[in-house]
Formats: C-alpha cells, sequence, structure tokens
C-alpha cells in the first residue's frame, strides 16, 4: 500500500503573529515574516511525522495491490468477493469524508466501486475500507479526507503548542551544530505534548 498528498491544506496551524508573540518579536517588522511561515510549514510536517495524523484538512490517496498474497489481511484476487472482504487502513486519522473508491483491472480500465462494493469502518482511532467486490481489479485506489478540520481553530491546543516551541526552537538555532552549550526546554516535556495524540500503524 501507499499513501500520498492529493490536496495539501493551505492554512498554518498557528499564524505568523501567534509565532512572534511567542519569540518575542516585533509584530510590526515583517522582514522575517516568509521565513516563520515555512518554519511553521516545516513544524507542521514533522509534527504530522510525529503523531501519525493529519492536522488540517487534507486529500489522501491510498493505493493497494489487490494481487497481493501471502500478506496478513491482502488475499489474492480471487478472493475479492461478496463472501470475504479485505481491509485497508486509511492512513492519518482523523477520517473526515470518503471521495471515491477506484479499481483498476490489468487493462488499465478504471472502475468507481458503487456502496455496495466496499464497506466503510470506524474504530475509535482508525477507519478501514472493506473491499466487498472488486470484480476483475488487480490494484484500487481509495481517495478520501482527513485531519482535525478546516481551520487552525480546530487543532488541539496541546498540538498548537508543540508547533510554537518547535518554530521558536528552529528559529532561534539555524545551524545543525552550534558551538557552546545552550539551554533547552527537557525533551519529554516537550514530547509529551504530543503523546495522546500519537498513533501507530
Amino acid at each position: 500500500m501507499k499513501t500520498t498528498i492529493v490536496t495539501p491544506s493551505t492554512v498554518l496551524a498557528v499564524s505568523v503573529a501567534e509565532v512572534k508573540n511567542y519569540c518575542r518579536l516585533d509584530l510590526d517588522n515583517s522582514d522575517e515574516d516568509t521565513l516563520i511561515e515555512m518554519l511553521i510549514a516545516v513544524s507542521m510536517a514533522r509534527c504530522v511525522q510525529e503523531t501519525g495524523r493529519a492536522l488540517l484538512t487534507t486529500t489522501y490517496k491510498l493505493t493497494a495491490d489487490l494481487t497481493v498474497s501471502g500478506v496478513e489481511n491482502y488475499p489474492p484476487l480471487a478472493t475479492y468477493t461478496q463472501a470475504t472482504s479485505n481491509k485497508l487502513k486509511l492512513s492519518y486519522p482523523n477520517f473526515l469524508s470518503l471521495t471515491s473508491v477506484v479499481a483498476t483491472n490489468a487493462a488499465g480500465t478504471n472502475t468507481t466501486l458503487s456502496a455496495a462494493d466496499y464497506k466503510l469502518n470506524h474504530t475509535c482511532v482508525f477507519s478501514t475500507i472493506q473491499i466487498l467486490n472488486a470484480g476483475d481489479a488487480e490494484s484500487v485506489a481509495i481517495t478520501y479526507t482527513a485531519g482535525y478540520g478546516a481551520t487552525a481553530a480546530d487543532i488541539p491546543t496541546a498540538i498548537k503548542q508543540w508547533i510554537l516551541l518547535d518554530v521558536s526552537t528552529l528559529y532561534e538555532n539555524r545551524e545543525a551544530v552550534t558551538t557552546g552549550s545552550m539551554s533547552n526546554v527537557p525533551y519529554p516535556f516537550v514530547g509529551g505534548l504530543l503523546d495522546a495524540y500519537r498513533v501507530q500503524y
């Protein structure tokens, strides 16, 4: 399986003004606004990597080979019938909406599956798609959206605090290696802000 981003969010999890306030920078000086925006985007990507969750509404596409055999939960193509179903776990919760489930056969013909051909299941964290009937398809592509919501206000406060800490650290330390020593916020505290939001695949 492979999950790719179709449409990324263009919204920032925290604003440039919030970062400036946090770093005690001059709000009226816009010289480094572009840099700060870049650091926020980098920190958001790091947060997604750390937690395994989408932050703001993002469209993803999961593609899976239906001919794989010998792998747990991925039986060979012949077993894809109404009687035997297969579960494909959707990456990057929280799931928001399903756009399409498209099956592709050996000739490259795409068929959009109907709701009767699959079943969407939810647990407390993950969502899965059960392929009930893929016909003669050899692969399937599932397009869906995930995230906490469309605006920064939808993101949990602890995650936003982690991003502010991370951006501040990136802003103050612009080299991979620094001479001398510096005082750091203890890492267990910083990482602990995300503990309640981490998911495991």
